[in-house]
């Protein structure tokens, strides 16, 4: 009987020494997940004009998420964004405006969607991004806010997009390709022309821009989306970095909140109330 009972008690603590590696390679793999993440969100691999990743450590990073959705079994879609209009832009008001616009674009879809959400900017005038654990559904419920931000900070512009949910014979490129079909099946539906008109110059110290208190970049004000808990406080995202810079508006300045470092601006040109 003691014989059996040590015998029970090998096998048990064989059992619980597989499920506890198993368990121990779970939390290597996530942790490596967070330290590439890490890597492709620093300012090395961002484009500096729209602050989204450039398009190969953004398609790395893809794959991970794409890796993590399979292991989870968790739902992941992708979002193709294209900048309607961009040429007719260049062309009519020049490239300054039509970078603008890019930028415009850019800080939409990062104001817009989650921070965890992968934006990376895939061509021209392309972008394509990754929203973890969101259906279609949720993809276009971030895309009202994308397309309800861009006209805060550019009125007129307007993207076209489709999207595209992970399947189970799908690789990375399956699923942007038919995001991609997605996209070309709403422009062809009909969609109206942008109106073409001059997008809020880049930021300056002289047009009132606002530093980033972790990197210093300075950001315009428009970049600056009102909260919906309080009017009298802003937040904008980093292109550079991606850290969150959060204001209240003052009947004469701009006050930043204790106790960080950011630098103070004279905004008193600024509608208190942020109408």
């Amino acid at each position: 009987m003691g014989e059996l009972a040590g015998r029970r008690l090998i096998v048990s603590t064989s059992a619980g020494t597989s499920s506890s590696a198993s368990a121990e390679e779970d939390r290597r793999l996530a942790a490596e997940d967070r330290r590439q993440a890490a890597r492709y969100l620093s300012a090395a691999y961002r484009d500096d004009m729209t602050g989204a990743l450039n398009r190969r450590p953004g398609h790395e990073q893809m794959q991970a998420l794409f890796d993590r959705a399979r292991r989870d079994a968790s739902a992941l879609t992708f979002v193709f964004v294209d900048v309607d209009g961009l040429k007719r832009v260049n062309d009519s008001l020049g490239h300054d405006q039509g970078d603008a616009l890019l930028a415009a674009v850019g800080t939409a879809l990062r104001l817009s969607l989650r921070s965890y959400d992968l934006v990376v900017r895939y061509g021209g005038d392309e972008f394509v991004c990754a929203l973890p654990g969101a259906t279609a559904a949720v993809a276009q419920e971030s895309l009202a806010r994308v397309r309800s931000t861009l006209h805060g900070l550019a009125p007129g512009a307007t993207v076209s997009a489709g999207c595209a949910e992970l399947r189970p014979a799908d690789n990375v490129d399956d699923v942007i390709r038919r995001a991609d079909i997605d996209l070309y099946k709403a422009r062809s539906s009909g969609r109206p022309s942008p109106r073409l008109s001059p997008v809020s110059p880049p930021p300056s110290a002289e047009n009132g821009a606002v530093a980033c208190g972790s990197c210093g970049s300075l950001l315009r004000i428009c970049d600056f989306v009102l909260q919906a808990t309080d009017r009298m406080t802003r937040a904008a995202g980093c292109h550079v970095c991606g850290a969150t810079t959060v204001i209240q508006l003052a009947q004469d300045s701009i006050r930043l909140p204790s106790g960080e470092a950011h630098r103070r601006a004279d905004l008193a040109h600024l509608d208190p109330t942020g109408d």
